[in-house]
């Protein structure tokens, strides 16, 4: 599933960043103030992403289902409300697009354990993503300003900007809330279970950073997490990345490939 979801959600996400580029260029280009076009921009970022999210959570759910519960004895463990979910998703992902993927599902599982973390993490994520760009729409405004642009020509700048990196922040955008979401689907498993502890596993690679070299093999209580949000992590060389969110499980920063195991 993994193949089909990080091509198809990129490209959503692509599409709304381009939309939200272009109609935020226009009104900062025109005066407008950057609070006033943040909340919309949030907003619509949230609606695009939320049901891809939700879908590769319980999809993670599904894959941790099938791959550590018959071990656990877990074989009827919410299997059939994800399968009925996992399929939809599917079908919505291969036929009709993301943005025709509903979330209708009233299965006790999807509503209480799997959709609100993924709500919470999302709100937050995207006022990160949302600050960073508004952040370079402003300096490219007051650049053009600087240079003597006039309102048509800065809103031409920053629709050039926009369209010439969004593919590539769609991208990590994507990447990065697949490995969350899947981390997460997997993690409300082994908590369902009553797996006791977890432990973060690295991909074994020329691409394997210091702070996920750090935390490789580390092992916390099930409901703990690995730092905390506004904390920093400290590399196996020495550096120091910030944490914008309680990190329960990986990812540990933007296209982060770590997985979340249960220690059974």
């Amino acid at each position: 599933m993994a193949d089909l979801w990080v091509p198809k959600f990129a490209a959503s996400v692509g599409a709304e960043l381009d939309r939200e580029f272009a109609e935020a260029a226009e009104q900062v280009a025109a005066g407008a103030s950057i609070e006033a076009v943040t909340a919309p921009w949030e907003g619509r970022m949230y609606g695009a992403q939320l049901p891809m999210c939700v879908a590769m959570a319980m999809e993670g759910y599904k894959l941790a289902e099938a791959e550590f519960g018959k071990s656990a004895g877990l074989e009827e463990l919410g299997g059939k409300a994800v399968d009925v979910f996992t399929q939809a998703a599917s079908l919505a992902l291969a036929e009709e697009g993301v943005e025709n993927l509903k979330l209708g599902f009233a299965d006790e599982l999807l509503a209480t354990k799997v959709q609100p973390p993924v709500e919470e993490w999302l709100r937050t994520v995207i006022k990160s993503i949302t600050h960073t760009t508004l952040d370079r729409m402003t300096r490219r405004v007051a650049t053009g300003i600087a240079e003597g642009l006039t309102v048509d020509e800065l809103s031409r700048s920053l629709r050039k900007m926009g369209v010439t990196t969004n593919k590539t922040r769609a991208d990590m955008i994507a990447r990065t809330s697949t490995i969350w979401s899947y981390n997460d689907g997997a993690q409300t498993l082994y908590r369902e279970s009553g797996v006791a502890a977890k432990e973060w596993m690295v991909t074994e690679d020329d691409a394997l950073c210091e702070f996920c070299a750090a935390l490789d093999g580390m092992q916390v209580l099930i409901g703990e997490s690995y730092a905390a949000a506004g904390s920093e992590l400290t590399g196996t060389e020495g550096g120091t990345l910030g944490v914008a969110y309680t990190m329960e499980h990986p990812p540990a920063h933007p296209a982060c490939r770590c997985v979340l195991l249960p220690v059974i």
